[in-house]
């Protein structure tokens, strides 16, 4: 058989170049009822290496695809994602909390999907809580008797300790009085104070008797001093024991019920005994502050009080309660702070500050555990991008830096989450 092909020309009319379909049989009677048509026409190599590009589970591989503008590659990709995403395993949650240790590097938890906002609204209740029940604690009859109790023993020592030095100074005629500036020791005749000019008329040998006799009672005096700082620092302690356990008593169920809600999570666990520990230690911040006339003073204690309870809180920097299947983010603006997110400030008495509530997530962060959809060219057109991609890729962790200090002589203060 010849493979010969043949052209054949001619003049067509202009009636053969259009193709005329009959209304009346097609299946239907509006093009309202015909579903959209779905997939890639014409490219089954293209179709079958996407798929099989997206079964790939192994670290490394990502996908390629090139092709003439308008050709469709995006919206292929964004089709096939859409019916292979869904079918994937809902990813993970992660929040920011305080990290108690090292305050420049908060301490990123995961979760499973919804509990990382669960946790945030779980730890604002302690905190609204906790303000409440420590004061109502502390305001309580109960901690002034114990209070009382507490400190009544230590000041009966004190006294004691003070009515030995005066029987002793009393024994070495001496008297002891508090001044403006201390405690002085005043020689005494007949149970008087002895004056200067009494003192320089008396004979040489009654005058060094004195004199012996005051050392004696300056070394007694410097004792018992001694003593007497050694129990302030006592009583110090007992009332600081007891205002912790006052506390323990206040947020000590806030604080078990959290527990026994998290118990399966270990860095949620380990964040709660942090947080108690710091509560037990900085009580005071959760008293309220009395506030008269709009006092300016007042009113910026307040301030630094939410300001320092605020550390309790949870930035909830990924949920993923909403989303079903793996996520799906196009990013067409892959600037380096849209890819691997950035550190807000806001301003704080007068001065620029940052903490770990700052943080905002990326493009890398709210696409981890599914897939990530870039222009090629987009992202070699910002600088720092590429590179910052090729990083967390290849270290499998995203190191959200300010792009300043990648260019600055002098190091600045930032967070390194």
């Amino acid at each position: 058989m010849s493979n010969e092909i043949r052209l054949v020309t001619g003049e067509l009319p202009p009636e053969a170049l259009r193709r005329r379909v009959d209304p009346a049989s097609l299946p239907f009677e509006t093009t309202a009822e015909v579903p959209p048509g779905r997939g890639t026409i014409g490219q089954p190599r293209a179709i079958d290496a996407i798929t099989f590009g997206l079964e790939i589970r192994a670290i490394g591989y990502n996908i390629y695809v090139s092709g003439q503008p308008g050709s469709g590659r995006e919206t292929s990709i964004i089709d096939m994602l859409g019916e292979f995403a869904p079918r994937m395993p809902t990813p993970d949650d992660w929040v920011y909390v305080h990290n108690f240790e090292d305050s420049d590097r908060p301490t990123a938890i995961r979760l499973p999907a919804g509990r990382g906002a669960t946790l945030a609204a779980d730890m604002l209740r302690f905190v609204t809580d906790a303000q409440r029940e420590i004061p109502r604690a502390f305001d309580s009859e109960d901690y002034a008797r114990r209070q009382r109790n507490a400190l009544a023993a230590v000041g009966q020592r004190r006294d004691t300790l003070f009515e030995e030095l005066q029987q002793f100074a009393a024994a070495n005629s001496f008297a002891i009085q508090m001044t403006p500036t201390g405690i002085a020791t005043i020689p005494t005749a007949d149970g008087q104070p002895l004056s200067n000019e009494a003192y320089a008329q008396l004979p040489k040998a009654e005058r060094e008797a004195i004199d012996e006799r005051g050392k004696l009672v300056q070394e007694r005096l410097g004792s018992t001093m001694r003593q007497a700082r050694e129990l302030d620092r006592e009583a110090g302690e007992r009332v600081s024991e007891l205002n912790r356990e006052v506390a323990l008593f206040a947020i000590g169920p806030l604080l078990d019920e959290l527990r026994e809600r998290y118990h399966d999570y270990r860095e949620v666990l380990r964040f709660i005994d942090q947080v108690q520990e710091d509560v037990l230690t900085n009580y005071a911040e959760f008293r309220p502050v009395e506030q008269q006339n709009a006092d300016p003073a007042a009113q910026l204690q307040a301030s630094r009080r939410v300001e320092f309870t605020a550390r309790y809180h949870v930035n909830v920097l990924i949920d993923n309660g909403g989303t079903h299947g793996a996520p799906v983010v196009s990013e067409r603006n892959p600037s380096y702070y849209n890819l691997i997110g950035r550190m807000d400030y806001r301003s704080l008495f007068g001065t620029m500050v940052t903490d770990f509530r700052e943080i905002k997530p990326g493009a890398l962060h709210r696409a981890n555990g599914g897939f990530l959809v870039l222009h090629i060219t987009n992202i070699l057109r910002q600088p720092f991008a590429w590179d910052a991609l090729k990083r967390a890729l290849v270290g499998k962790e995203i190191r959200i830096e300010h792009m300043g200090e990648q260019t600055s002589m002098v190091p600045t203060a930032t967070l390194r989450p």
